[in-house]
């Protein structure tokens, strides 16, 4: 692991690709000094230099494997030795294997667990003291807590991204009262990486290929990418508190 964050005011875990990178962008794009968190050095280092392109004030990179506990504790002592306080923080990160919900083994379903509900548990706890002023809390979650693919291999963690939501919930006022703004994002289906390969998987060639075999399996009439999924997502949520 890499030296410990010294002067960034956003994180994301797991902001190497998909919806993080989505988010990091955002981030640079407003000139944001920025922490990247996940497994991939290779994959961090790139995605460091095209956020520094857009206009990142400053990008800091920490390799670790945020379903491992010891990790995981690791990187949190090196997040309260960070000078500046956060203002965004986005809690994204691994998934767990592809597999149908009722093929798990125990070694599935324990990682399963850290990922889904130990991890996000341990970043929920040490938000306010991460954002002392307040800010914003990205918490990415998935459609399957609310309505599963029976058997689909996106959704081995439909039951855990359940009590996610739950704990959640149960963090909502102690988050807002500390001026933090929780937004939980339950993607459906995304251009990404992930469902890329998935519809390739079925055959599929090309864009148009593609967004027909994620359309037709997920049942909806278009496939977002990561920055318009997002861009909506955080409109909506806008719109709410406004409402």
């Amino acid at each position: 692991m890499s030296e410990p964050p010294s002067d960034i005011d956003s994180l994301v875990l797991g902001g190497a690709r998909g919806i993080g990178f989505a988010q990091a962008r955002r981030l640079a794009k407003e000139g944001r000094s920025i922490g990247l968190v996940g497994r991939n050095p290779a994959r961090l280092d790139h995605a460091r230099r095209r956020l520094l392109r857009y206009g990142a004030r400053s990008v800091e990179i920490n390799v670790a494997d945020l379903a491992e506990p010891r990790q995981r504790a690791a990187l949190l002592d090196r997040l309260k030795a960070n000078s500046k306080p956060l203002v965004s923080l986005f809690v994204g990160g691994p998934g767990p294997r592809a597999g149908r919900i009722d093929e798990i083994d125990a070694q599935d379903e324990k990682r399963a667990r850290e990922v889904c509900v130990s991890y996000p548990a341990d970043m929920l706890a040490i938000a306010p003291s991460l954002m002392p002023f307040g800010g914003r809390l990205y918490l990415l979650s998935s459609s399957a807590s609310i309505e599963p693919i029976e058997g689909h291999h996106f959704y081995l963690s439909a039951r855990y991204r359940r009590e996610l939501d739950k704990l959640a919930e149960r963090h909502l006022a102690s988050l807002s009262a500390c001026s933090i703004d929780l937004i939980v994002l339950r993607p459906r289906v995304v251009l990404t990486q992930m469902s890329l390969a998935y519809a390739c998987s079925r055959g599929a060639r090309g864009p148009a290929a593609v967004r027909t075999v994620l359309k037709d399996r997920f049942d909806v009439a278009s496939v977002p990418s990561a920055e318009s999924y997002l861009r909506r997502a955080i409109s909506e949520h806008e719109a709410g508190r406004a409402g």
